[in-house]
């Protein structure tokens, strides 16, 4: 880096380059100096013009724009007339943190893109942490665990159902959600989309053994 030179190895003599190096960290490289864990000769080499990008919980007024944006382009992508967030979904991502920066915002909208069945995206929508199947509650914006669901986007199953059969509900409801697009369903559900089409296949294929039993059954009487 200080000499502007490559030495290839086997090369009789080093070639001069001409770049301009750009280092990106989420790291307090001065600290990690100290600590021991980063070369220090390198630190001061790359240490020339050091920018500060605010991260997004610092950047409120990016935080609609990037919604706009995201909510435009993952309408199209899917085929969905174009939507917003609605008033009260604007107030939450404003006051929730964003520790993911504008990947997790991303994300978000994509998710309520795809499950919102109405004209505006609402919080519901944009649940992700699926493990919790919940939205953090943040400045009273949000509602609890318990109730952060909507009628429209409920699968209804029945005490004694096997889990099969819930998972198959589960899989078309969300299917259905996405208009058909198997890619976006499969990430939504937390499975490869090679695992989604076996399980389709599997569906079509009890599908049609109990069609031929029926058409079967018909034929004797």
């Amino acid at each position: 880096l200080q000499e502007r030179e490559v030495d290839r190895g086997w090369g009789r003599f080093p070639i001069p380059i001409d770049t301009r190096v750009i280092v990106t960290t989420n790291c307090n490289l001065g600290k990690r100096v100290e600590e021991g864990k980063f070369r220090e000769d390198l630190f001061y080499r790359i240490n020339v013009i050091p920018l500060d990008l605010p991260p997004l919980r610092e950047r409120k007024e990016d935080i609609i724009t990037l919604s706009h944006y995201f909510c435009e382009m993952y309408c199209r992508e899917i085929g969905k007339p174009t939507k917003y967030l609605s008033e009260e979904a604007a107030a939450f991502v404003l006051d929730y943190d964003w520790p993911g920066n504008v990947r997790e915002l991303e994300n978000a909208i994509q998710r309520g893109v795809a499950l919102s069945t109405s004209d505006r995206i609402e919080i519901y929508d944009l649940i992700w942490d699926a493990r919790k199947k919940r939205i953090p509650t943040i400045g009273g914006v949000g509602r609890p665990a318990e109730t952060v669901s909507s009628p429209k986007h409920k699968v209804e199953v029945e005490v004694g159902t096997s889990l099969a059969e819930m998972e198959k509900k589960l899989i078309l409801a969300t299917l259905e959600q996405t208009n058909g697009k198997r890619a976006k369903a499969a990430e939504m559900l937390g499975v490869t989309v090679r695992t989604l089409r076996n399980k389709l296949k599997l569906y079509r294929a009890e599908k049609d053994a109990q069609d031929s039993k029926d058409e079967s059954q018909k034929d004797h009487t």
